[in-house]
């Protein structure tokens, strides 16, 4: 299995609508987890925030953790 930097997969999951329904930052390390990436939270959410600044997915926060959308 070829090695994914944290940026490479969650890229590869919002060119697959992964985010079209909302999603946490733990969704996101279990579905990596899943497709084989072991990529710890901390790591996980850093990523998901860089692309929140690129205007590439939005998030909202929802009691104690945020959801993160598709900006499209």
């Amino acid at each position: 299995m070829v090695y994914q930097s944290p940026t490479m997969a969650i890229e590869r999951l919002i060119k697959d609508g992964f985010f079209r329904d909302g999603k946490t930052d733990l969704d996101v390390v279990d579905t990596l987890k899943i497709k084989g990436f072991k990529h710890p939270r901390a790591s996980v959410a850093a990523t998901l925030l860089r692309f929140v600044r690129k205007e590439a997915l939005r998030r909202e926060k929802t009691n104690s953790a945020y959801t993160y959308f598709s900006s499209n």
